[in-house]
């Protein structure tokens, strides 16, 4: 039933509104909380759709932008972030709570920290069946976005008392996926 989610976050696979908001006026994914939130707005270059940008074609809106940051560096990195279950099933046990991990992509984010100093958020957090590993998008300052740094993050326990759990900085996709021609 979750499969598409699954396979869409393993690929690395974004979907505007809970992964990043744009910025034009389209409303796709406005019933994603993270749609709502200041810090959410993002350029192609910071998550990874650069490829995509022509900065050589004729004026366009937010070129003149676009080729500063080009010029610049991003200020925000997106990564992927395998998340420690164990430290999940901590939280919930410590507070007597059965542990819960939904095989269905939660989109809502949680904020990401570094020795206790905010650095980004995640989003479409999912179990990964092909990994058995709990993984999620990182939207995480440039300056922290090295693969294999460790970061905590603030994980949601509805009818508990929030906490912060364990993950590591990893390249995106999750998953290579070879293609058969």
């Amino acid at each position: 039933q979750y499969a598409l989610d699954i396979l869409r976050i393993e690929a690395g696979l974004l979907i505007t509104g809970c992964d990043y908001t744009n910025a034009g006026p389209d409303p796709s994914g406005s019933h994603c909380k993270a749609s709502r939130h200041p810090d959410r707005l993002a350029s192609p270059f910071e998550v990874n759709m650069g490829a995509l940008v022509d900065l050589l074609k004729d004026d366009f809106i937010g070129k003149s932008t676009l080729v500063k940051e080009k010029k610049n560096g991003i200020k925000v990195q997106m990564r992927g972030v395998e998340i420690d279950w164990h430290s999940v099933v901590d939280l919930y046990v410590g507070q007597g709570i059965a542990p819960q991990i939904s095989p269905k992509a939660d989109w809502e984010g949680s904020d990401i920290f570094i020795d206790n100093e905010y650095v980004g958020w995640i989003s479409s957090t999912v179990w990964s069946t092909t990994l058995k590993k709990l993984i999620a998008f990182a939207h995480i300052k440039a300056k922290n976005a090295d693969i294999g740094n460790n970061v905590e993050i603030n994980w949601r326990i509805k009818g508990g008392q929030d906490g912060k759990v364990r993950g590591e900085i990893t390249k995106l996709p999750f998953v290579d996926h070879k293609r058969e021609s």
